[in-house]
């Protein structure tokens, strides 16, 4: 879709967000009873699992990897400290976990995926839409969202991710969107 004054990306990306804020809205009150136990429950598993695979490597280096040829305990052990520390909300990671993230560029993806599938069981509300809010407010309504429509670059407005997963979600659940948003699940000429 080209843009125009009326139909910008910033335009549609605010016309998106404010459909998924009503949407989180009106149903605050069933993300205000889940969030806080759901986020702890999360947290301490993620902990356990990430000091549990940090033990293993470290013992794996003490008795195993100073050796020559394959050493699968050691090798193993490493990658999977590495991905355990993704699972790890980034303002609780250690120093070793930070180090691991970064090299990911992973940021909070994970613990927020996580979050929000939980979130998403407990609620019965859309993944999609819970996954596209990045802050909460304390009574459960939305404060911020990732974006949700750009600019491609070419003058066109297109879906992120998170978009796709909004106005497919939305859609689903019966919510009424404007052309102009569900337009932007169409096929754009020549990548038919």
């Amino acid at each position: 879709m080209k843009m125009n004054e009326f139909r910008s990306p910033s335009y549609l990306n605010e016309l998106l967000t404010n459909h998924l804020g009503r949407y989180i809205d009106s149903n605050k009150h069933l993300i205000n009873e889940n969030y806080d136990s759901e986020l702890a429950s999360y947290v301490r598993n993620s902990k356990v699992i990430f000091e549990t695979q940090r033990e293993i490597q470290r013992n794996a280096e003490e008795f195993y990897s100073g050796r020559i040829g394959k050493m699968p305990i050691y090798d193993l052990s490493t990658f999977l400290v590495t991905a355990a520390s993704l699972f790890i909300p980034e303002h609780l990671r250690d120093e070793h976990a930070v180090l691991n993230a970064e090299k990911m560029g992973a940021g909070d993806q994970v613990p927020n995926a996580h979050l929000s599938a939980r979130l998403s069981l407990v609620t019965n509300l859309s993944f999609p839409c819970l996954l596209a809010v990045t802050t909460y407010d304390h009574d459960g309504s939305m404060i911020s969202a990732h974006d949700l429509v750009v600019d491609d670059g070419k003058g066109n407005s297109q879906l992120t991710m998170f978009g796709l997963g909004v106005v497919m979600s939305l859609n689903s659940e019966g919510i009424e969107l404007e052309e102009e948003i569900l337009a932007l699940l169409e096929v754009p000429e020549g990548m038919e």
